[in-house]
């Protein structure tokens, strides 16, 4: 849960919000299963500052 390293800062950041750890991680997993679905639909590849931006807009 490290790659990208802006994973590991979202789930502290989060959990230092407020949020237990699952809470974060389920926020954090929301944005992951959106990424699946555009590489998967869209045939596109992933996209690391996309995925960096969603994470840095959770709050």
């Amino acid at each position: 849960m490290n790659d990208p390293p802006i994973t590991k800062t979202t789930l502290a950041r989060l959990q230092g919000s407020g949020y237990s750890k699952l809470e974060a991680k389920e926020k954090i997993a929301a944005i992951v299963i959106e990424e699946i679905y555009d590489v998967m639909k869209n045939g596109e590849e992933f996209d690391e500052k996309r995925f960096t931006d969603k994470l840095k807009a959770l709050k």
